[in-house]
This record gives structure tokens, C-alpha cells and sequence, in this order.
């Protein structure tokens, strides 16, 4: 099986919605029918172009992003645990 194709538009999207509704990115990418690892990836390289001049992936975009989807998964988590 190839690797499937998706266009930049549906990439900025889907790590739009991640972004947006607060849901973890395993759940978004079930909802979607793409590989997670996919969606984490598009999220870190969004995250890096926004960040740099020039539009420049980096690793640490990445982690800044896969950190930032955490703590908002963490928070809702800890939110709906306390009935707020």
C-alpha cells in the first residue's frame, strides 16, 4: 500500500481542528482517517514555518507543538475530573 497524498489545504485543516476544538490528535486523526504520526507531523512543520522566517522546519517546532496539544489534552482532562 502507498503512502496517501493529501493536499495542503486539508493538511492545514485537519491541524487547524486539532488546534481549535482541543481534542488530542489521535482522536482528530480517527475522525479524519489519517495516521496520527501524519498529523503530528503537519502540525510541527505548520508550527516551524510559522515560526521561522522563511518558512524553515525545524525539530524543536515539533516539540513545541506535540507539547502544546498535550497540555491542552492534560487540562481538559483535569477539567472534566473536577466537573468544571
Amino acid at each position: 500500500m502507498g503512502a496517501a497524498r493529501y493536499s495542503g489545504e486539508f493538511k492545514r485543516d485537519a491541524v487547524a481542528l486539532v488546534e481549535s476544538s482541543g481534542r488530542s490528535v489521535p482522536s482528530v486523526a480517527r475522525e479524519l482517517g489519517v495516521n496520527p504520526e501524519s498529523l503530528r507531523q503537519w502540525g510541527a512543520r505548520s508550527q516551524a514555518e510559522a515560526a521561522v522566517p522563511g518558512g524553515t522546519v525545524s525539530a524543536s517546532g515539533f516539540y513545541r507543538w506535540i507539547n502544546a496539544a498535550a497540555t491542552r489534552v492534560a487540562r481538559r482532562v483535569a477539567d472534566e475530573d473536577l466537573g468544571v
